[in-house]
């Protein structure tokens, strides 16, 4: 959440390769520090390292398409996030990544079918606020993003301190409509 990127690497680094090497969750967690870092060549080569011990991890397949899409290589991107959506049953973390980077990619009918699910699924289940939020906003919802941006601090939404550092959330970081709920969470500088 403070942005110590080179601190949290070390931190990360020294688990996947000296005390955990066979954890590929470890793996996983330092492709994540260098992808907030925007570290995506080393992060790209710890998701690598990560399915090779476990091919069958989404979380490995998450790192994957993050950085993938961090070096613009959108489609191959695609690809790993698709196997991270099939890998996790459809689970909402790597679905809201898939509709960033079809975003990215100007795959818009395909964002709107992520948003369309996961506002379905909301019904039945928990779906945080702010996943929906962001696929909203990806797909040019910019009104229907604030407002699940609102209920996700009602919620008091455990994923928001994400906002800060996450590649998906850059919207918020950037976007003026957004600052007075950066505001409102009071990040440290």
């Amino acid at each position: 959440m403070e942005r110590k990127y080179e601190e949290s690497i070390r931190v990360a680094k020294n688990a996947a390769e000296h005390l955990e090497p066979l954890v590929p969750r470890f793996h996983h967690a330092l492709s994540v520090m260098y992808i907030c870092a925007g570290r995506f060549e080393e992060g790209l080569r710890a998701s690598e390292m990560a399915i090779e011990l476990d091919a069958n991890s989404f979380f490995c397949y998450r790192g994957l398409g993050l950085s993938l899409a961090g070096l613009n290589k959108y489609a191959e991107a695609i690809e790993a996030l698709k196997t991270a959506v099939l890998l996790s049953l459809r689970q909402p973390l790597p679905l809201i990544e898939l509709s960033w980077v079809y975003s990215l990619s100007g795959n818009e009918s395909e964002v709107q079918k992520i948003l369309d699910e996961l506002i379905m699924r909301s019904q039945t289940e928990y779906i945080s606020a702010l996943f929906i939020c962001c696929v909203a906003y990806y797909s040019k919802n910019y009104d229907k993003a604030i407002g699940y941006l609102e209920q996700a601090f009602e919620q008091r939404d455990s994923t928001l301190p994400c906002i800060k550092v996450h590649p998906i959330s850059a919207f918020i970081r950037t976007d003026p409509r957004f600052q007075p709920f950066l505001e409102r969470m009071n990040f440290p500088e």
